[in-house]
């Protein structure tokens, strides 16, 4: 479970941002929908929408959430001593190139919540702390803390983070973590820890993941539920056979034979008139809608089933703004996510700003989205991107936002910024006159 992201100085990002899953306590719609109990006091939000202009950072900010992740769970081993660590510091001001890039995460795992994060450049760890708490405990207290100490490469361990004793210490490089070498190591806590980051699925708008909901479907996993999630999409989808098959890649093994690749052949059955069934592949004749669909319905439904964290970039392209909505909605329903699943996606679909559904715990039709969940992303005159949720904004008269606020229309009228300057938009004058 994500409780909160923060990042400094990378890509569009200068200073810190933090995207921020704790639900605001004085949110007090949907509540019971689309939050979940974290501890005694707070909640955590099931789904968040980031909304902005072309160009404002949103995607970036998947991208460092990818890059952080990514880092963390490889450092240690897919690296080698003399590798650059991949980090790229704010792009529009050179003074930025110098400055260390830096992460932070606040995350739960088995009841535990965890403080980790960690301050790079392109050649070394500059510093790297690990704290946690219990549902008992107010103050974080430390596991491990690293830092430069008159140069050298310095870490600092509590006796309480079991197995993590001098000797990884010494293993551990300067251009890699040492949450990743303990992990690497069989420190029971670091394997924990690296474990739940390694359930959480990022889905960048450029990618296809056609192949993890097809395995899926040859596994027989949740099959009756991804064809009605394709069936939303297109209707006369009647169900979905799927073939797995090796084939001998280009590599060679040890052994110096080719070394053997899968692949899935998928096949629609499309319903047809007199009840007929035609099979028809799917990768040929889907549309594009429908192919959107299929990539994203192995990722929803392995995080619902898990309790597990999901990232889509552009969740709303290629889809219907009705299917969108019902897959936000599956996210925010404890009867269809009773295992806690999180999904943080970003879009341009101002219809969701608008829609209302019934809430029985308040007995009324309120917003989709509380408040809270709804994220602006927006570059400022110096070209770095600003974070800011619904619920923090103020009127330039220092009122907040209502929670029966017409929240789209305000939103594209720009009450609440994040939206693109487009100025006068006169471009076809000159075509006009050249074609004249």
């Amino acid at each position: 479970m994500l409780i909160r992201f923060s990042l400094e100085n990378f890509l569009s990002f200068r200073e810190r941002q933090t995207l921020d899953m704790l639900a605001v306590r004085t949110c007090k719609e949907r509540r019971e929908e689309n939050t979940f109990p974290l501890d005694g006091k707070d909640a955590l939000l099931r789904t968040v929408a980031l909304y902005g202009a072309n160009a404002s950072g949103k995607s970036n900010l998947f991208k460092a959430m990818f890059s952080c992740v990514d880092f963390i769970r490889t450092s240690s081993f897919e690296r080698t001593a003399t590798d650059d660590i991949p980090v790229i510091p704010f792009l529009f001001d050179t003074a930025s190139a110098d400055m260390p890039t830096i992460f932070e995460l606040e995350f739960v795992v088995e009841e535990v919540w965890y403080k980790y994060g960690f301050s790079v450049t392109a050649k070394r760890i500059e510093s790297e702390w690990l704290y946690t708490k219990t549902k008992d405990s107010a103050m974080l207290k430390p596991k491990f803390v690293r830092k430069r100490d008159g140069g050298e490469d310095a870490i600092e361990v509590h006796p309480s983070f079991a197995g993590a004793d001098d000797l990884i210490v010494d293993k551990t490089r300067e251009n890699a973590l040492f949450l990743s070498t303990c992990a690497g190591l069989a420190v029971t806590e670091a394997i924990a820890i690296l474990k739940e980051m390694s359930s959480w699925s990022f889905i960048m708008a450029s990618q296809n993941r056609m192949s993890h909901t097809a395995r899926m479907l040859a596994e027989g996993r949740f099959h009756e539920e991804i064809v009605r999630l394709i069936n939303m999409a297109d209707p006369s989808v009647d169900g979905i056979d799927v073939k797995r098959e090796e084939y001998d890649s280009s590599r060679v093994g040890a052994d110096g034979m080719p070394m053997k690749r899968t692949r899935y052949r998928v096949m629609m059955k499309h319903k047809m008139g007199d009840n007929e069934i035609v099979r028809l592949p799917f990768d040929f004749l889907g549309s594009l809608g429908t192919q959107k669909a299929f990539d994203l319905a192995g990722p929803i439904f392995n995080a619902l089933s898990t309790g597990s964290l999901v990232f889509i970039d552009e969740l709303d392209s290629r889809l219907h703004p009705i299917l969108t909505r019902e897959i936000i909605k599956l996210f925010n329903d404890s009867k269809t996510n009773p295992a806690n699943a999180q999904l943080v996606f970003n879009t341009h679909d101002t219809n969701l700003l608008n829609c209302k559904v019934y809430s029985p715990s308040r007995d009324k039709k309120e917003q989709l989205l509380r408040r809270d969940q709804v994220y602006f992303v927006e570059r400022t005159g110096d070209y770095a991107s600003r974070i800011y949720s619904l619920v923090d904004f103020h009127y330039e008269d220092g009122r907040q936002v209502r929670n029966d606020a017409s929240f789209e229309k305000e939103y594209l009228a720009g009450e609440y910024g994040a939206i693109p300057f487009i100025g006068q938009f006169d471009l076809c004058g000159d075509v006009h006159e050249q074609g004249a």
